[in-house]
């Protein structure tokens, strides 16, 4: 079964691949390259620890993609949403690997919390909340209602990362955690943002 989904997507994207803007073929194919070393990375050199890093870039460069590939020019405040969002993705990837170590740890899986230490993770997913709070704010004097978003996804993990006996059955962190990511679609859905 999984094999025919891979098929019909294939054959969409070669489909859609001639109406695809050229900017945005050639940054994704750079993308593309950057989640391929990834991969390699992962499988070559398994005490790569900086997988959280690289994940929360990778998501960050994918969504980032093609508003940097279709627009003249940046403003600021379009670099603090992008950065900011890359906070976010790297303080919820620190909040799992604290929540997973013991999992990770059986099964051989590094994290950086085993790097550094829970102690230490905490501390260094602190500051990145931080100044992802304070970017928040930042935003907010620009749009109040991204701002809110961006103090809504921080206020959620630090509630996560605060609370971890609450959270930690069947894995609750992790449905709270991922589904921080689908706050830009309620506000914007709710009419919002």
């Amino acid at each position: 079964m999984l094999s025919w989904i891979c098929l019909v997507a294939v054959i969409f994207a070669c489909v859609l691949l001639p109406f695809l803007p050229e900017t945005i073929f050639i940054n994704g194919l750079m993308l593309s390259l950057f989640s391929c070393s990834y991969l390699i990375l992962v499988k070559y050199v398994p005490k790569f620890w900086i997988k959280e890093v690289l994940i929360a870039s990778g998501y960050t460069a994918g969504l980032f993609l093609v508003p940097y590939s279709l627009v003249e020019s940046l403003v600021w405040s379009d670099y603090l949403f992008f950065g900011n969002l890359f906070f976010i993705a790297l303080s919820n990837l620190v909040v799992f690997s604290i929540y997973d170590l013991e999992r990770d740890v059986e099964d051989r899986f590094p994290s950086i919390v085993q790097k550094i230490g829970l102690l230490q993770a905490r501390k260094y997913c602190a500051v990145l909340l931080t100044v992802s709070l304070t970017i928040a704010f930042v935003l907010f004097t620009v749009d109040s209602n991204l701002g809110l978003m961006f103090l809504s996804m921080n206020l959620i993990l630090i509630l996560l990362l605060a609370f971890p006996s609450r959270f930690e059955k069947n894995d609750t962190f992790r449905v709270i955690g991922d589904g921080i990511f689908y706050l830009p679609l309620i506000f914007m859905v709710i009419g919002q943002l």
